[in-house]
Formats: structure tokens, sequence, C-alpha cells
């Protein structure tokens, strides 16, 4: 028969083990590299590598300037796509790497250059939208206008309200009143809205004039 311990936790991280106990620490720890480690790393790249070798440095002396092994600098050399690559064939290599990444430095300044540019189309949109809704405002005010002058002068030419009808025609005008005042007020706004939207359009091609 085998014996078997049983193993518990019990509080503030105790592992208890029959009739022994232990305490741990299960503290996550961090690993701070020094400054020195990281500069001597930065320097560990294929073109450092290319320009030794353009120098007549063997492997072995780049392994000893580096402080590094065998496997590690192997390891490092297939990342690049060095292994068995004459000199001619590394530098291809490295140029076509170079200019990959310009290429895509260039597609990320150009992917910033129209985000800078949303706001300015953003504010002309708005801008044009809130015009032509200024626009169809006064077409409506403009008509409400001539069906209240035409109402009320023919309300003005009778002296005396003598039927419904005439009352209704009343009714109408006073209406027409009140539907013109309310377009009055729409149209102050509208103004005013595009009048806030021509600011910010203004303001905003001056910035980019000052960062061109």
């Amino acid at each position: 028969m085998v014996k078997t311990s049983s193993y518990r936790y019990g509080a503030d991280n105790v592992l208890k083990t029959g009739p022994h106990t232990e305490s741990f620490n299960n503290e996550v720890k961090t690993y701070y590299m020094p400054v020195e480690e990281r500069l001597k790393r930065m320097k560990m790249n294929p073109a450092s590598y290319v320009e030794m070798k353009e120098a007549g440095l063997s492997d072995k002396k780049i392994r000893e300037k580096w402080g590094i092994d065998h496997n590690k600098l192997q390891k490092m050399k297939n990342n690049w796509d060095f292994v068995n690559k004459t000199l001619d064939q590394m530098k291809q290599i490295l140029k076509k790497h170079k200019t990959t990444n310009s290429n895509k430095q260039r597609y990320e300044e150009s992917k910033k250059e129209k985000e800078n540019l949303s706001p300015e189309i953003d504010y002309k949109e708005k801008y044009e939208k809130a015009q032509k809704e200024l626009e169809q405002f006064k077409e409506r005010q403009l008509k409400l206008v001539h069906q209240y002058e035409s109402m009320k002068n023919e309300a003005d030419n009778k002296v005396v309200i003598e039927s419904d009808q005439d009352y209704l025609l009343a009714e109408k005008v006073s209406l027409l009143e009140e539907q013109l005042q309310t377009a009055e007020h729409e149209l102050h706004i509208k103004h005013d809205e595009l009048d806030t939207l021509a600011k910010k359009c203004y303001h905003l091609m001056e910035l980019l004039k000052l960062s061109c």
C-alpha cells in the first residue's frame, strides 16, 4: 500500500503538508535589463553585422565583439536570412529591408496626413450642408411671406367679418403669422450655425497653412 501525503492551502499562502508547514511568496518578480545591456543589444542588427563583414571580421570575431555564442549568432543570421549568403547577397537583403521600412514609413506618413485632413473635409461637408439648409429655409420663408401677404390683403379688404368663411380666413392669416415668426427664428439659428462653421473652417485652413 502506497502512503501519500495530503497537500492543502491555509491562510496567508501557507502550504500545509501533513505535520509540516511551509510558507512561500507568490509575488511575481520583474527583471529590468541594465541600460548597458540594452544598448549592446541594439547594436546587434543586420546593418552592423554587414559593416563588420565588410571590414573583414570573421563570425568568431563578431561573436566575441557582441559577447554571444555560436548558436545565438546563427539564430540571428537565420532571422535576417543571412545563413549561407555571400556578402553581396546580404547587402541586397539589407537594402530590400530598408526599402520596405521606407515604404512602410511613407505609408504611415500618408495615412497620418489624410487623418489630419479629415477634420477639414468634415467641416467643409457640414458647412455645405448648412448652406443648403439655409437656402431651403429662405425659400420656405419667402413662400410663407407671399401666402401671408396674399391672405392679409384679402382679409383687410373685408371691413367686417360677415361669415364663417371670412372667420376661417382670419384664422389662416393668424396661423401664417405664427409660422412666419417661427421660420424667421429658425433662419437666425441657421445663420448662427453657418457663421460658426465658417469660422472653424477658416481657423482650420490657417492651421494647415502654418503646418505646411
